[in-house]
């Protein structure tokens, strides 16, 4: 997409929705180009409608970056969060298993004191 290509209009109002981060890229690049020309050339006005795209771009890729960052965190923190609940699950359940070999080591101890002792 040239700047020679499009008009002013085309520029300016392309639709971004579905671009990858690349063609993003590239778009910004051809309005930053075009907003010099404009500047060379004297179309301050379509400069400023230009420069306020831009504006307008980088704001838009900025809060997607920090959503698409915002969830990754949250992925990665409810990861963590289910390898914690696992963990302490298993502790659990050898806990449990401990102590339930604790209260039958316990129980024949005692049975084995109440023999000695009749």
């Amino acid at each position: 997409m040239a700047a020679a290509v499009l008009g002013e209009e085309d520029i300016l109002n392309t639709s971004v929705e579905g671009l990858d981060a690349t063609a993003l890229d590239d778009y910004i690049d051809v309005l930053e180009r075009h907003q010099i020309e404009c500047e060379r050339t004297s179309r301050y006005s379509e400069a400023e409608a230009t420069r306020q795209r831009l504006k307008q771009l980088r704001e838009n890729e900025q809060n997607r970056a920090r959503e698409e960052l915002r969830t990754q965190q949250l992925s990665e923190r409810l990861s963590v969060e289910e390898a914690h609940m696992k963990e302490l699950q298993e502790f659990n359940e050898v806990w449990d298993r401990n102590m339930t070999e604790f209260e039958q080591h316990s129980m024949s101890l005692q049975q084995q004191l109440a023999e000695r002792q009749m």
